[in-house]
């Protein structure tokens, strides 16, 4: 069973730790993932919402997506490594991620994602394209995941899901996300190509 809250701490949430803004959980993740990569994100928005419940167990999750797929992300980081990422071949990239419907583990690999080419920018030199990955990434989950997230409770809906446990198995090893992410990735390159000529 995959749990990622305690009961002493389930205990004491309030409906407020859930009255969260996707964008401010979207750059709270990819201010942690740069964080960890030695980085530092200076527009950051979401510097004061770090012990929010939802921000927390989405950092959680994002961890344990990106240590079990360590290998896949440093592989799609390569595919992209010398190439200008734009908004249409990162979102088709996230679409792909979500095609064949939604689920909390299919959410946590856009945050994932996001984390991952944000510093995969940084370290190529790319630093202001994070601030459009944010955009980007924000744009996408209010339009093509928003009313998903609404209709299963809501951020609170996550919480619950991975606080309880997942019935039908780990939701976050459901897909074969390895080679969803390189085919992604090589769909994207493609698009990338495609907007170069």
């Amino acid at each position: 069973m995959f749990c990622v809250l305690n009961k002493e701490e389930s205990v004491n949430m309030t409906e407020d730790d859930y009255s969260i803004n996707t964008n401010c959980i979207v750059a709270a993740v990819i201010n942690q993932r740069l964080q960890k990569a030695g980085f530092n994100w200076q527009t950051s928005p979401t510097r004061n919402s770090a012990d929010n419940v939802v921000i927390t167990t989405t950092l959680r999750l994002c961890d344990e997506f990106e240590r079990r797929f360590e290998k896949d992300f440093a592989s799609m980081s390569a595919t992209f490594n010398e190439l200008e990422l734009c908004g249409d071949s990162y979102t088709a990239v996230l679409c792909h991620l979500i095609d064949g419907g939604l689920n909390w583990g299919r959410v946590i690999a856009v945050f994932s994602f996001a984390g991952a080419m944000s510093v995969q920018c940084m370290r190529s030199g790319q630093e202001e394209t994070v601030d459009f990955i944010r955009e980007w990434t924000c744009s996408f989950l209010h339009t093509k995941v928003e009313t998903w997230i609404s209709n299963n409770k809501g951020w609170k809906g996550m919480v619950e899901f991975y606080t309880n446990g997942n019935p039908n198995g780990k939701e976050l090893e459901k897909k074969n996300w390895g080679s969803l992410m390189a085919v992604g990735a090589m769909f994207a390159l493609g698009a990338l190509i495609v907007n170069r000529a």
